[in-house]
C-alpha cells in the first residue's frame, strides 16, 4: 500500500479501475461502450456545463492506448491500486499513530519538553517514538491492505473476464478532467473509483 506524504494541495484527484469486454480501438466504439446511443453528452452538476460523450470517450481512450491491459490475476496489483487512496469502507483512523502520538504526549506531561527539539536528537526517546511510529504505521497498513481487498472481492465477479485499465484524473478549475474526477462517466462499465485527496 502507497502512503501520501508531504505537500498535500487543495485539488483532489481519483483514479478508478475500468474494465472493457472488448478494449475499444477507436472514439465511436468508446463512445457506445460508455454511454450507449446517448448523443446528449453529460451535464456538470456543478456549474451546468455539458460535455461531448465524443470528447469523453476520446479522452478516456487515450488514457488507455499506451497502456497494457490486465486480468482479474493481477489480484495483488488491483489491490494495491485500490489501497493508495480512500475507497467505500475505508478503515477509521481514529487510532491511526495511537502508540507513539500517546508516547510523545506522556513524554511531554513527564518532562514538559517536546521530544522533537535538538535536545533529543539521536537519542533513545526518539528513537522509540519512531519505532512505536513504524508499528503503528505497519499496524494501519495492514487494516487498510485488508479493507482493501475486502472491496475487491466485492467487485471481483463484475471484472471477470474483463480487460481492465487504471485511469487518473485531477481536479482543474471546472475542465473536463475536473468533471471526469467526480463525474459518472463510467456507469455503464465495471468500475471503482478511489478518491486521493
Amino acid at each position: 500500500m502507497k502512503i501520501r506524504s508531504g505537500f498535500v494541495s487543495n485539488s483532489s484527484s481519483s483514479s478508478f479501475i475500468i474494465g472493457f469486454d472488448r478494449v475499444p480501438k477507436d472514439v465511436n466504439t468508446m463512445k457506445k461502450t460508455l454511454f450507449g446511443d446517448d448523443e446528449t453528452g453529460k451535464k456538470d452538476d456543478w456549474d451546468d456545463t455539458l460535455y461531448s460523450n465524443y470528447n469523453i470517450a476520446e479522452r478516456v481512450l487515450n488514457d488507455i492506448s499506451d497502456k497494457k491491459p490486465i486480468t482479474i490475476r493481477k489480484e495483488k496489483k488491483i489491490i494495491e491500486e485500490i489501497g493508495s487512496g480512500y475507497f467505500d469502507d475505508y478503515p477509521d483512523l481514529n487510532w491511526f499513530y495511537k502508540r507513539s502520538y500517546a508516547y510523545h504526549k506522556e513524554f511531554r506531561n513527564k518532562t514538559g519538553k517536546d521530544l522533537f527539539s535538538d535536545d533529543y536528537k539521536d537519542t533513545p526517546e526518539r528513537e522509540e517514538y519512531y519505532r512505536l511510529r513504524k508499528e503503528d504505521n505497519d499496524e494501519y497498513r495492514a487494516k487498510v491492505d485488508i479493507a482493501a481487498g475486502k472491496l475487491w472481492n466485492s467487485y471481483k465477479a463484475t471484472f471477470e473476464g474483463k480487460k481492465i485499465f487504471f485511469v487518473s484524473y485531477s481536479e482543474d478549475n471546472g475542465s473536463l478532467e475536473s468533471f471526469m474526477e467526480r463525474g459518472t462517466i463510467f456507469s455503464r462499465i465495471p468500475h471503482i473509483r478511489i478518491s486521493h485527496h
